[in-house]
């Protein structure tokens, strides 16, 4: 059965593309517009390095991680309060 199947498949295809090239009908030349026939490239600049795989170096010395700007209470628990501004 799968046999038959892939046939018919293929007939309909084949009868799909038939009534195309009817639609169709004789072949047209395409030329393209004057702006894309005078297009010249750009010249071509050679890369020394790639940047993006370049490390960098941190320009600050402290950590850049969270750190807060409140002031902690001699009996506190360590944990910022409510008014804590965090960066």
């Amino acid at each position: 059965m799968p046999a038959m199947k892939k046939k018919a498949e293929c007939v309909g295809i084949g009868q799909v593309f038939n009534k195309l090239v009817k639609q169709i009908g004789s072949p047209v030349d395409f030329e393209l517009p004057e702006s894309l026939n005078k297009w010249k490239p750009t010249s071509y600049s050679f890369i020394r390095r790639n940047v993006y795989l370049t490390k960098k170096m941190k320009r600050r010395l402290e950590d850049d991680g969270i750190f807060c700007s409140c002031n902690s209470s001699v009996g506190s628990s360590g944990v910022c309060g409510k008014d804590c501004l965090c960066r």
